[in-house]
């Protein structure tokens, strides 16, 4: 129980020991009343100047705690980027600063380095092999690794060079098909459709670097009063400069040359214009390859235009999946057809 609630209860015993002093002692009431006041007065003072030390006290401890509590929190705080400086700082000197703002971009570099390609690839990067398959020497002779975007590796996969007869470098066919003596326009309509980009077992790799190869070996061959035309056809058709045969010569059509190695195969496979426009340059010779799948009602059209006029020959390398209509396409047109693995 507490001082203060302790107050009344003495009050109340000081009342009742007065009456009793007045009952048994009747003549001393006034002598025992004063010194009886006097005696209460006194324990009252004493017991007020106790209050102030309690108060205080509890004052001075709730001061302390506070205090206390703000001091760990401040510690706590001052720790975490002490530590975390030290472990992802990799120059010690600089300042903090520095040091903080440099952080997040160590955190964002990649664990492993990246790695540094430093090869320069062709215009056709598919058509120079670095590491060829062996090839036999009848069919490419000897390969060597070519430079890139130069027609020497055309020259050299057909069996090209200074020192070879030109007129002697093939037998004046295209892919194993012969060309007669009395074929004096021919004209190459050769597919150049994404799918020919395919992989081919040769030391060209692909089906379109099987068929320049092809190509020039077939041009070289031509004797310098055959005419000659080449059409490339995708989703467009398109044809060599100036647009028409031209006589074989006995020069080199370099700039044809470079036409041919620089020409990449995109797109899909439509051959009916590059089919039409070369039968309206009156050939003795079509050649017609292709590895996709091509349209009945667009063969049937050239035939009819072609009134059997001009012999087609056609080829389908990689892919016999239109093998029906070509052999049909070469039938009604006094031609042959072949396959080229």
């Amino acid at each position: 129980m507490s001082i203060f609630r302790q107050i009344p209860n003495l009050l109340r015993s000081r009342i009742i020991l007065k009456r009793h002093f007045r009952i048994a002692f009747p003549g001393q009431q006034t002598c025992i009343s004063w010194g009886s006041a006097i005696f209460f007065h006194v324990v009252i003072l004493f017991l007020l100047l106790l209050i102030p030390h309690v108060s205080i006290k509890k004052t001075v401890t709730q001061a302390i705690e506070a205090t206390w509590n703000t001091v760990e929190t401040k510690e706590v705080l001052w720790k975490n980027p002490l530590q975390i400086t030290m472990e992802t700082s990799s120059q010690p000197q600089q300042p903090n600063s520095s040091l903080f703002e440099s952080s997040p971009q160590k955190l964002l570099q990649p664990v492993s380095p990246q790695p540094q390609i430093s090869v320069s690839l062709p215009t056709d990067p598919l058509l120079f092999a670095v590491n060829p398959n062996p090839v036999q020497l009848h069919e490419f002779g000897e390969f060597a690794e070519v430079p890139n975007n130069t027609i020497a590796g055309l020259w050299h996969l057909a069996g090209i060079g200074e020192g070879i007869d030109r007129y002697g470098a093939s037998s004046g066919g295209f892919l194993t098909r012969e060309t007669k003596t009395n074929d004096k326009r021919i004209v190459y309509v050769v597919d150049a459709s994404a799918s020919m980009n395919g992989k081919h077992d040769s030391a060209a790799k692909t089906r379109f670097g099987r068929v320049k190869v092809e190509l020039f070996r077939s041009i070289e061959s031509l004797s310098p009063e055959q005419e000659f035309c080449v059409y490339f056809f995708n989703n467009n058709s398109t044809v060599m400069s100036p647009g028409k045969c031209v006589m074989r010569g006995r020069n080199r059509p370099m700039k044809l040359y470079e036409w041919i190695a620089t020409f990449r195969a995109v797109g899909p496979t439509q051959p009916l214009a590059s089919l039409q426009a070369s039968i309206h340059q009156s050939p003795d010779l079509i050649y017609f390859l292709t590895d996709g799948l091509i349209s009945r009602r667009d063969l049937d059209k050239a035939s009819r235009l072609n009134q059997g006029k001009a012999r087609i020959c056609t080829i389908c390398i990689g892919n016999p999946s239109s093998e029906k209509q070509l052999r049909e396409l070469s039938q009604f047109n006094q031609g042959t057809y072949t396959f080229v693995p």
